[in-house]
């Protein structure tokens, strides 16, 4: 028998779902990482009351900064002292404490020195120390297992209905914080506006998370360095092409930002669309409909669980403590890899925790290591290829593989709305596919016309779909609307052909002869991906029940979506779908 420890922390999605703003929703989910991080630095590498597990980031450069949190909600270790729950009781509340007088400290000089608004907190130190023990859901146990005993299976299960268990949140009802804003009109000269607010210290601080002490854990000392807003993130494409022109964009929208959710905007406050008239002017055609959109993605592991399996029978001569610990170090060493592609790319690392990823990211970018020009499909792909490069999982017959959830929303639409979409895309749609491996997408358009798709990774469907998107940058975007008309005008016909080679062709020349020749490539492009969808999806010719039914609506939807986000990806701003 041994003795084995787990804790999990929360309410992390609660936490996550109500924030407002892309800084907002990065400090509500890297601060359950960075106290993770410190209840592993003191349980077990301080003090020894533990030896971690689960995570495993022994390999990681301690000094490397990515800004995204690597440390999951969860620690599995062993103990062998009998007083396991005190130690760890004071160790929690030593950390919540340290955390209380961090967010304080960091408070207190936000208030002074802010250019836009001063404040006066209306709490101390002490009292934001109880608000957090009220808040974090902190669970932890210890229990004997025998050797044959599954770890992980058996400790996870436990803390799934610790999780489970139904706890109050604490009453916000804090003293009025009073807030003084300043603004200039037209003339420079300088308006105050005063009102009082009650809101919690955690909520405060999440806002004005910019320039504090969880910033710099995350990105290191950057001057005037801060989560990029939405806009930013959709444009990142145009800073590339050329920084210059887009600083002058950078500095007019740093004006724009709203340094508090909570602070009620002028009706005369257009510093925003003045922001992005100086990028229009200096990008002029370069401007397209997708640098008005920011992709949320969520990803996560296909059947982890039979891989710990397929490993332990293929490594009976190792611990299953040992193999466990491997694994979770390599899958340490994947989320920086991630992390770092990511950045690459121009998106931002939110999360990312072994074979669970959350991030934001431009549709379209260029990338800063080679200057090549990408999708967020591309990016996908990308980081498929780090995960299915991990050690362990080369000898494997069935490598797991990641599923994702992503929402692309107008840079208007509410961002915890755009991310509790991408979270149900991912659990409720990708994850549901028999074979799991697939991406769901929704393009949630301005115009209120919405495009939702699911595609599979496997076979070579995904590599035709990134290749027909890739191809088409260039064809105009009206001609590819009045094909998918076309299409689903003769969809009867369509469907007979779909499977046949020459057929298509004939399809596309005798329905298209003035665009077919000047557009070869791009109907080559969607001709391989129609015969790759037909190889992946397996009917018989004539069938006409509800099944082949069903899998015809679904062949038809995937190439219409493929076909109305390539004319996405080429609309000018302001053409509509």
């Amino acid at each position: 028998m041994s003795k084995y420890f787990a804790l999990t922390i929360g309410p992390i999605d609660d936490t996550i779902s109500s924030a407002r703003t892309t800084r907002e929703m990065w400090a509500s989910s890297y601060m359950f990482s960075y106290l993770i991080k410190k209840i592993i630095e003191e349980i077990d590498n301080h003090k020894g009351i533990v030896n971690i597990v689960i995570p495993n980031c022994s390999k990681v450069d301690k000094g490397e900064r990515f800004g995204a949190g690597i440390y999951p909600d969860r620690i599995i270790g062993t103990y062998e002292q009998d007083n396991i729950a005190s130690q760890i009781e004071e160790a929690v509340d030593n950390i919540i404490a340290e955390f209380a007088r961090n967010i304080f400290n960091s408070l207190v000089e936000k208030g002074k020195n802010e250019k836009k608004l001063t404040y006066h907190l209306s709490f101390s130190s002490e009292e934001i120390s109880d608000y957090l023990h009220k808040y974090f859901r902190i669970y932890y146990f210890g229990i004997e297992l025998g050797d044959k005993e599954n770890i992980s299976e058996t400790l996870y299960k436990y803390l799934d209905a610790l999780e489970l268990t139904p706890r109050l949140l604490p009453c916000e009802s804090f003293p009025e914080t009073e807030i003084t804003v300043r603004e200039k009109d037209d003339k420079k000269s300088v308006t105050e506006r005063k009102f009082k607010l009650k809101v919690s210290p955690l909520r405060l601080f999440t806002d004005f998370v910019n320039d504090s002490f969880l910033f710099e854990d995350g990105f290191g000392k950057r001057k005037d360095a801060r989560i990029p807003t939405v806009v930013e993130i959709s444009t990142t494409e145009l800073e590339r092409i050329d920084s210059k022109k887009y600083e002058k964009f950078k500095k007019l929208n740093q004006n724009s930002i709203s340094e508090a959710w909570f602070v009620p905007k002028n009706d005369n406050d257009n510093s925003e669309e003045e922001a992005l008239n100086s990028l229009r002017r200096e990008f002029k055609d370069d401007i397209k409909k997708y640098h008005n959109y920011m992709a949320i993605v969520h990803a996560d592991g296909d059947n982890i669980g039979r891989t710990i399996k397929s490993l332990k029978e293929k490594n009976s001569n190792k611990s299953e403590y040992t193999l466990l610990k491997d694994f979770s170090g390599q899958l340490s060493l994947f989320s920086v890899n991630a992390a770092e592609r990511i950045n690459d790319y121009g998106g931002i690392p939110v999360y990312m925790g072994g074979d669970d990823l959350f991030f934001f990211a431009p549709v379209v970018s260029i990338l800063k290591s080679n200057n090549e020009r990408q999708t967020i499909f591309d990016l996908i792909n990308t980081i498929d290829s780090a995960f299915g490069a991990i050690d362990l999982f080369k000898d494997e017959k069935e490598k797991p593989s990641l599923s994702y959830g992503i929402s692309i929303a107008y840079r208007k639409f509410p961002v915890y709305e755009s991310r509790n979409k991408a979270h149900d895309l991912l659990f409720k749609k990708a994850k549901k596919v028999k074979g799991k491996n697939t991406i769901a997408v929704s393009l949630q358009m301005a115009s209120g016309h919405d495009v939702e798709f699911e595609i599979q990774k496997g076979q070579n469907l995904f590599a035709e779909f990134n290749k027909l998107v890739r191809i088409n940058t260039g064809v105009d975007a009206n001609f590819i609307n009045s094909l998918t008309y076309k299409l689903d005008s003769q969809k009867k016909i369509f469907w007979s052909i779909c499977r046949n080679s020459d057929q298509l062709d004939n399809f596309f020349k005798n329905n298209f002869n003035e665009n077919y020749d000047k557009t070869q490539p791009f109907f080559d492009a969607i001709k391989k991906f129609v015969l790759a969808i037909s190889g992946t999806y397996q009917w018989k010719d004539g069938d006409t029940d509800e099944n082949t039914l069903e899998m015809q609506a679904k062949v038809m939807n995937l190439l219409y979506g493929a076909l109305r986000f390539v004319h996405f990806l080429n609309s000018k701003e302001k053409e509509s779908l």
